[in-house]
């Protein structure tokens, strides 16, 4: 059995090939448990990392019972609540620009209604990341096609994606949802810099002191009275002898003894 995807983003099931247009991207779906098991199925040839195995589980209907942003609802899969990130785009995260109306607008599209789930891949976060169709319309082109979420260029690698780009210029054209704002920042850089700016600093630099000997690792963290002292001593044998030799930088970012005051 052949699972496959047109250019449009439907998913579609048949015991033979697709039409050779072009357009189609095949995902052969494996009989066996064993099979199954020892395959590892490319979804598009454009993707570094691509190689998976889907099993039909993958595949389902079910009612939409949360929305918890633009591009992520909850489904339910039986009588499991299961959440589910929209493919190949990102939406504003709720505290930017237009993502509180991103997130109103699939709400307005999906809850409460019954949709089919079409999985794709697995996120960090334990997500199933998927195609969302209610009825034919696919809701993931859906919300760029209305400008209400950018096409995630670094993850939409399947042949449809380009299409949903064309159609992220034209809402931007025309200026809809979003695109109001010529100035609207993609949510991908949006959260790089909040990470940014949560970073702490680093501990204030204190006097090189002349009790910090770099000849022989002799000193832990419990030699210190601050974490300012420790820094000093640290940055005193860095420059001296080339490296930690007191090993006070346990996971090599540069600040030691981060437990002291």
């Amino acid at each position: 059995m052949y699972k496959w995807v047109d250019e449009n983003g439907q998913i579609h099931w048949s015991d033979s090939a697709p039409p050779p247009d072009g357009n189609a991207n095949i995902l052969k779906e494996y009989n066996t448990i064993e099979d199954k098991k020892a395959a590892k199925i490319p979804y598009s040839s454009q993707t570094k990392k691509a190689d998976f195995t889907k099993p039909k589980s993958d595949r389902w209907s079910g009612k939409v019972v949360d929305v918890l942003d633009g591009d992520t609802i909850a489904v339910m899969k039986g009588s499991d609540r299961v959440n589910v990130r929209l493919y190949g785009i990102d939406t504003p995260e709720k505290s930017q620009w237009y993502g509180q109306n991103a997130k109103a607008f699939t709400s307005s599209q999906v809850l409460g209604k019954v949709v089919k789930v079409e999985g794709l891949d697995l996120d960090r976060y334990g997500r199933i990341v998927a195609i969302v169709s209610v009825g034919d319309l696919v809701i993931n082109r859906h919300l760029v096609e209305y400008g209400y979420a950018w096409v995630y260029r670094q993850y939409c690698k399947q042949p449809f994606c380009s299409n949903w780009q064309e159609l992220e210029a034209v809402a931007r054209g025309k200026k809809r949802g979003l695109w109001k704002n010529p100035n609207a920042i993609p949510p991908w850089e949006y959260r790089h810099a909040k990470r940014t700016e949560s970073t702490p600093p680093p501990p204030p630099k204190a006097p090189a002191t002349t009790e910090c000997d770099c000849s022989r690792d002799r000193y832990n963290c419990s030699n210190f009275k601050s974490r300012a002292e420790a820094q000093a001593c640290f940055d005193k044998c860095v420059r001296e002898v080339g490296r930690d030799i007191h090993k006070l930088d346990r996971d090599g970012d540069g600040r030691v003894c981060e437990s002291l005051p």
